[in-house]
């Protein structure tokens, strides 16, 4: 029997996050997750192999990514004669009608998991996992709140691009989260904007508490022996981020120093070929993989510096911990990244795809002590002031909280 809820009863919060593993989207939860545990009994429906099964939460372990272009929900095991039919279902229907029919069933079975906890308010992301949109709505939810961490798909995917248009339309309130991605996405509509509010990404700088420290000093600075530091990059590793443009620029780097080092923390489906890269370039001793860290902390305090190497980017928290810091940071121009980045005040700034401009910044940092430290001072500045985590906490609650 259903239960009613009592007025008394704190509203319920919906969070859907299918990722198979972290990703900025769950560090945009994690951050958030103290304000939303104080304002809702919170449910949390991902992947049983994400970032959100050993959370302190209602965990709904409801999806399981199979590929690039979608996911599947869980149905149980699969039988011989069903497997070979939706292998030749990839080999031989297009893509876009893959991808349809795909979003489709992820909905319909997605919708009746929401619908029997009686969510009252379900928050999504709009970006890359649009069934979830649509399935809140088929489960009733009272109110649905995207987020937008991504620019739309372009102009060369124009099914994505309509489908994206499609569930802005649907949700009751989008959250861009930088003045870049809010204006990218109402390109696809004026009459989205009303709906789209922009709350920028946030994050803790106190000394108090010892989160994101400020450093006295570069670690392992500059030297007259052409001796540098280790520079930090972090991320999943994939394209979006860059990493194959970054290794060759590091190549570039110890060319003038060859000491150089990076540490790339982070995982994803392109280890092996960037591992590749690094051996054919001879960079083996100047390239470190770290894997997964779940404590960034120190690394961003003792870095030399920061590098972003993206071709697509929101407001990428990796990029807002290392500045808290005070890491001289230098990173690509794209998405909110220069709504944070004034370049040559508080950082550099380059195009994205440009290892040689990439390289150059880095050098810059390299030689000039003086100009990384003023750099990574005011940097921290900037996030203190402009990029607060207790202003993202509260107007992301009022978001989702009008008019339940």
């Amino acid at each position: 029997m259903v239960q009613t809820k009592t007025s008394l009863a704190r509203p319920r919060l919906g969070v859907i996050d299918l990722s198979a593993g972290p990703s900025g989207l769950s560090r945009y939860v994690e951050l958030l997750w103290p304000a939303l545990c104080k304002s809702f009994d919170v449910s949390v429906f991902g992947n049983p192999q994400g970032p959100y099964a050993t959370m302190d939460a209602s965990f709904i372990g409801v999806a399981e990514r199979v590929d690039a272009e979608s996911s599947h929900l869980q149905s149980g095991s699969e039988t011989k004669k069903a497997a070979v039919a939706r292998q030749l279902w990839r080999t031989c229907a297009p893509k876009s009608v893959r991808w349809i029919v795909g979003f489709k069933r992820d909905a319909q079975r997605l919708a009746p998991v929401i619908s029997a906890q009686q969510i009252d308010v379900c928050y999504v992301s709009i970006c890359d996992a649009e069934a979830t949109v649509s399935a809140a709505r088929l489960a009733g939810v009272r109110r649905v709140v995207g987020t937008l961490h991504l620019p739309p798909p372009g102009f060369d995917r124009p099914v994505k691009r309509s489908f994206a248009r499609s569930m802005l339309g649907m949700v009751d309130k989008a959250i861009a989260v930088s003045d870049q991605i809010a204006e990218d996405w109402r390109q696809l509509g004026r009459k989205f904007d009303s709906k789209i509010v922009t709350i920028r990404n946030g994050v803790a700088v106190s000394d108090d508490t010892g989160h994101f420290k400020s450093r006295d000093r570069l670690v392992h600075p500059c030297t007259s022996d052409g001796a540098v530091s280790t520079w930090l990059a972090a991320g999943r590793l994939a394209e979006q981020k860059g990493f194959g443009y970054l290794i060759d620029a590091v190549s570039c780097v110890c060319k003038r120093h060859p000491t150089f080092r990076l540490a790339i923390a982070g995982q994803g489906p392109l280890e092996a070929t960037l591992r590749q890269q690094v051996e054919r370039l001879g960079l083996t001793d100047n390239v470190l993989f770290l894997g997964h860290v779940a404590d960034m902390q120190p690394l961003y305090a003792t870095c030399g510096g920061f590098v972003l190497s993206s071709v697509n980017e929101a407001m990428p928290f990796a990029l807002l911990e290392a500045m808290a810091t005070g890491a001289p940071s230098v990173a690509t121009a794209v998405g909110g990244v220069p709504d944070l980045i004034s370049n040559g005040e508080n950082g550099l700034l380059v195009p994205p795809r440009q290892p040689a401009q990439l390289a150059n910044a880095i050098n810059q940092f390299l030689v000039n002590r003086q100009f990384a430290e003023q750099c990574g001072a005011i940097g921290r500045a900037t996030v203190r002031q402009q990029f607060s985590i207790d202003h993202m906490r509260r107007e992301t609650l009022h978001v989702l909280s009008e008019g339940l």
